[in-house]
């Protein structure tokens, strides 16, 4: 199991389980520098060959909510983590 913190100056993460995907909804406040990093780590998953491995909805206000497929789980937290958009991310028992 995966486990990552986040600063919330810079965005804020909820997740949930939706049979086998994993959704976030993920909202980066005005003014955060987290909105141009969250839009590379977009790129980076709708630039690749899987084209339903991670999607993107965007809403008013900056959110993100992602709706990804469970295998990709890691890579997209690694994403977020390469970007500086997670404080930490760690393997857990």
């Amino acid at each position: 199991m995966l486990k990552y913190e986040f600063d919330p100056r810079i965005l804020d993460i909820r997740e949930s389980e939706n049979e086998n995907d994993a959704e976030f909804l993920i909202r980066i406040p005005d003014g955060s520098p987290g909105l141009a990093e969250m839009r590379k780590v977009q790129h980076h998953f709708e630039d690749d060959n899987d084209y339903t491995d991670v999607l993107f909805y965007l809403y008013p206000n900056h959110e993100f909510k992602v709706i990804l497929q469970r295998e990709h789980y890691a890579d997209f937290l690694a994403e977020l983590m390469k970007r500086k958009l997670l404080r930490s991310l760690e393997w857990t028992d």
